[in-house]
């Protein structure tokens, strides 16, 4: 039986049985990146090979790609290009959905060689938009699946994973009961 956490916006997550603090999907996305890649974009043979390593590379002429993302989860579609530009116009009030079956979902958003150049470094927390500073300040809370009436809270900083190394964009969470603290990368 698998665990599900509903956070402030409503969003139901499920979570790992073995590691209640793993978020494995979401029921609902925000969809902030819609793009195509082809043969002939920098990067592209780089970008292109965790669909060869998993026998998905089957589209010669290029991939559609959504970039999923909810308070606690990430994942990338890779679809055809016709299906993306469908989506695309279909999705001019906002409203359209699309077809995950498709094409092949990954969790997270794919990072590295390729990628880095490709994807824009996004926040949850837009100074712009009200937020302390770009990427820092509460992304979500949600009820403690053990104890009730205490909750978790998920936020996100800029900082390191050890002293003297290169800041990333990290998201960590803190629990209102005695639990443990834990840190991850925002793969956005």
């Amino acid at each position: 039986m698998g665990i599900t956490i509903t956070n402030t916006y409503g969003t139901a997550h499920h979570v790992s049985e073995d590691h209640p603090a793993h978020v494995t999907s979401c029921d609902y996305y925000r969809l902030p990146l819609v793009a195509t890649i082809v043969p002939g974009n920098p990067g592209y043979e780089d970008m292109v090979d965790m669909l060869k390593e998993n026998g998905h590379d089957t589209r010669p002429e290029g991939y559609g790609l959504i970039f999923l993302e909810s308070e606690e989860f990430s994942a990338t579609y890779f679809g055809s290009i016709e299906q993306i530009e469908q989506y695309k116009r279909e999705n001019a009030d906002g409203k359209a959905t699309f077809d995950a079956s498709q094409g092949v979902l990954y969790a997270q958003w794919p990072h590295g060689k390729g990628w880095d150049g490709f994807l824009p470094r996004t926040f949850w927390n837009v100074q712009a938009r009200g937020g302390i500073a770009d990427g820092v300040g509460l992304v979500t809370a949600f009820a403690h699946t053990e104890t009730p009436g205490t909750e978790v809270v998920v936020y996100e900083f800029e900082g390191t994973w050890r002293p003297g190394g290169t800041p990333e964009q990290l998201i960590t969470y803190h629990c209102s009961v005695n639990c443990t603290t834990g840190s991850s990368l925002v793969t956005a």
